[in-house]
């Protein structure tokens, strides 16, 4: 019995070597593929999302200090922009069925490490692996949604399957109090092997059309990857480590400054290569793709907000996860809107209005949650945060779409500078946006708390009136007169710490609305600018990228 091989239509085939082919499916099966990419996009953010949302009780769990729980961060952050280097050449090189079990298969593995072993050691090598397959797991779900929509609606894949991916992060907040109802730690570890295991099933049943291979590592990737990845690592470690043990130590700056050597030392074999793994001389000289990167990194530092801005004084002002549940379900579906609202109104003919709208949301947001003190609770952060969190979606899609089509109107094999360099801005980038936010707290803090010391002392009849007040509370545990004094001033200074810190973070949400009032203003005036002379920023890509693809089905099928 013979079998007929399909042949691919020239609209069909692939763009670039590692890319799938994207046959016309039938509606049920482009049904199945969106159910797919949903799973697997939840699941890719989900690798980092319980990580982040759950690593007070990993440490608790582990009996850690702070600085080891830093280190787990810092094993998939160093492994996650490590990845995003090298996937295009992996699946190059490799083909996409192999690439895609290789990440499943790692999955996994690193999942049932963190289910069976309960070890620091085991715990930093399972998230090394974690970074390692999150990052991957990425394009995978960006693959399945492209599957799902017609050739037409193909860019709304792109966005709505890496949107998942960062909706995953408050979604991740959301259910981690739910998880631990019980107090049992077990149960996070359980759903993400749950979770490891249902895309194993969907990926094996229904598998991502396969494209051609093609040769893509050379020999000189072995002295310029290596040097990259050392830099990445020693940033990585640099920007976590810092805001927790303080910037003061020496070794925090030796770790920068030999990160940014050897990152420089890789961009130099890079710059003078003919096929580099990132397009230096490309980037640089691009109109606009500087403002991506840049963009995409405040992508992070929004996101970052979320965690550090209100989340931030919540927990200072004393509150847990479990009564967060209800702010984390608004933020959570402030980013469902916001992707959806991105995926259903992006127009390649006006891709810098959500920049525009979602940097105006940003500010009022901010401005609208100035004023907090020390009575705060979640329910006076749900309409900012609301916003903030759909702003943060609505623009992630039209500024990663931006760097695709400028990347690909040039040559598809550009696509792998974009994603390499989009990558690491995006996890370096909210590494470092974190840790500035961190700082700036603990600076502003301090600065409040020495300006309330300043005019403040014990013969004041004010001062001397609150110790008393707090002395007196505390003569139910205590008979004591001088240690009911020392608790006095004790209470007091904690009174006046946390009103030092609810003032800092007040102060962060004025720089926030600020930083973002002039983004609107300028991202704002360029699109005024090509509105007022008729062009579109991305006009002469749109061209170029129409003919390429036209191109591309005229050339005969590769192998």
């Amino acid at each position: 019995m013979s079998h007929t091989t399909y042949q691919l239509k020239p609209h069909e085939r692939p763009m670039m070597a590692g890319s799938p082919s994207f046959p016309d499916h039938p509606w049920k099966r482009r049904v199945c593929y969106a159910i797919i990419g949903v799973i697997v996009g939840l699941t890719a953010g989900f690798t980092n999302g319980m990580m982040l949302a759950n690593i007070p009780q990993i440490q608790g769990y582990l009996g850690l200090t702070p600085e080891q729980g830093g280190w787990i961060q810092v094993s998939y952050y160093m492994f996650s922009a490590i990845i995003s280097v090298l996937l295009f050449k992996i699946r190059q090189n490799f083909g996409l069925p192999r690439y895609v079990s290789y990440i499943v298969t790692g999955l996994i593995i690193t999942n049932c490490l963190q289910f069976f072993f309960h070890d620091y050691h085991m715990e930093l090598f399972a998230r090394g692996m974690s970074g390692l397959v999150g990052g991957s797991l990425n394009s995978m779900a960006m693959y399945y949604m492209m599957q799902a929509m017609p050739a037409i609606h193909r860019g709304k894949g792109i966005l709505l399957g890496l949107g998942l991916t960062q909706l995953s992060q408050p979604l991740a907040r959301f259910l981690s109090p739910l998880l631990l109802q019980h107090e049992q730690f077990q149960l996070v570890f359980s759903f993400q092997l749950g979770m490891a295991l249902l895309v194993c099933g969907a990926v094996w049943l229904l598998p991502i059309p396969s494209g051609y291979l093609e040769k893509s590592f050379e020999k000189i990737d072995l002295i310029s990857f290596p040097l990259m990845a050392a830099g990445i690592a020693f940033i990585s470690a640099g920007a976590v480590q810092g805001r927790i043990v303080w910037w003061d130590k020496d070794w925090i700056g030796w770790l920068f400054v030999a990160g940014v050597v050897c990152c420089m030392l890789s961009v130099i074999i890079e710059y003078n290569r003919k096929r580099p793994m990132f397009d230096i001389k490309w980037m640089m000289h691009t109109n606009g793709m500087l403002q991506v990167l840049v963009f995409g990194s405040l992508i992070r530092v929004a996101l970052s907000e979320q965690n550090m801005g209100a989340a931030g004084l919540m927990t200072a002002l004393g509150l847990s996860n479990d009564q967060m549940i209800h702010f984390y379900a608004v933020t959570s579906c402030g980013a469902a809107l916001g992707l959806m609202t991105s995926v259903l109104t992006f127009k390649p003919t006006d891709i810098k209005l959500p920049l525009v709208i979602s940097f105006a949301i940003i500010a009022i947001a901010s401005f609208m949650e100035v004023g907090q003190n020390q009575w705060s609770r979640p329910v006076n952060f749900y309409l900012p945060e609301f916003m903030i969190a759909f702003a943060s979606l609505f623009f992630f899609g039209p500024v990663m779409m931006e760097g695709m089509i400028r990347a690909l109107a040039k040559d598809p094999v550009y696509i792998m500078s974009f994603s390499a360099v989009f990558g690491f801005s995006q996890t370096v980038g909210g590494l470092i946006g974190s840790a500035l936010l961190n700082a700036f707290i603990t600076i502003r803090t301090r600065v409040h708390l020495i300006n309330s010391a300043d005019g403040s002392y014990l013969t004041d009849p004010q001062v001397n009136q609150l110790i008393q007040q707090n002395a007196q509370a505390s003569q139910r545990f205590s008979f004591d007169s001088t240690w009911n004094h020392a608790y006095g001033v004790s209470k007091l200074i904690q009174q006046d710490t946390m009103l030092a810190q609810v003032a800092a973070y007040n102060d962060l949400f004025v720089t926030v609305g600020i930083g973002s009032l002039i983004c609107f203003l300028v991202v704002g005036a360029q699109r005024w600018w090509h509105q007022l002379h008729g062009t579109n920023p991305i006009g002469k890509e749109l061209r170029g990228f129409a003919a390429a693809r036209q191109r591309a089905m005229q050339e005969p099928p590769k192998q």
